[in-house]
């Protein structure tokens, strides 16, 4: 068997490599919870809002149903012209293509929550007081630093470039010469059916000087181009995080 510095040095890269993975997937699967919390959350409150505008439009239009009625009782008794009638019906024909277009857009939001929650709404999923009558949520008492340094598509996208580092460093590890203890033994018998008789041990120290080779060379800069790419990504992470952390303090302002 052998044992090499080098192995133990990229063993130890190795294993850094595949702590931060771990780290980075854990941190990927919490933005991915809260990228769905965020979904639900949003499609939810549009569809609250969407429902008070249709209850909107509805009252609008009883009451041009009711003025329609009465100019065209009107027009029928000579007391009113065809204009303001024609009018009358144009208003009520957009009011109805806005109800139309309301419920679209409620019946397509039912489905898209249905299929984010994964299950069938209840009736009595959107109780309560109407959005416009509520209280307004209040923004957390944090810092935009703290809440850049909690994100975590920003900790996963460091755990990624860290993991990548320590690959990279691991590759590199494969360029150098490595020093080791070389230990092998033999055992012999002249009878099969017998135990061994004679038993023959070798150990000391070797020196692994490893010959030019393309492509160990290209693998190490391959990783290394790697790592730069995860760090611009990362970096790209941070300022769209930053970007979106200013324009919600300012919303709330």
């Amino acid at each position: 068997s052998d044992v090499c510095s080098s192995d133990l040095g990229k063993w130890k890269a190795r294993r850094m490599e595949s702590l931060h993975e771990i780290k980075a997937a854990h941190h990927l699967q919490h933005a991915a919870r809260l990228a769905l919390i965020y979904k639900v959350s949003e499609l939810w409150i549009t569809l609250k809002y969407l429902q008070e505008d249709l209850g909107l439009v509805e009252k609008q239009l009883a009451q041009h149903h009711e003025i329609h009625v009465l100019h065209l009782s009107k027009f029928h008794a000579g007391l009113d012209e065809n204009s303001s009638l024609i009018e009358m019906e144009t208003e009520l024909k957009l009011s109805a293509v806005e109800h139309n277009q309301i419920q679209r857009r409620i019946n397509t939001i039912h489905i898209r929550l249905q299929s984010a929650l994964g299950s069938p709404l209840l009736k009595n999923s959107f109780g309560g007081l109407p959005l416009s009558e509520s209280a307004f949520p209040l923004v957390p008492d944090i810092l935009p630093a703290e809440a850049l340094r909690e994100r975590p598509d920003v900790l996963a996208g460091e755990a990624e470039v860290l993991a990548q580092f320590h690959h990279a460093q691991a590759s590199v590890l494969d360029l150098y010469p490595s020093l080791g203890i070389k230990l092998s033994g033999v055992g012999m018998t002249g009878d099969l059916s017998k135990p061994f008789s004679q038993w023959i041990a070798h150990g000391g120290p070797f020196v692994h000087l490893p010959i030019w080779d393309p492509k160990r060379t290209g693998r190490s800069s391959t990783e290394k181009a790697r790592l730069k790419k995860l760090d611009f990504v990362w970096k790209a992470v941070i300022l769209n995080a930053i970007e979106e952390i200013e324009e919600i303090g300012r919303a709330h302002v």
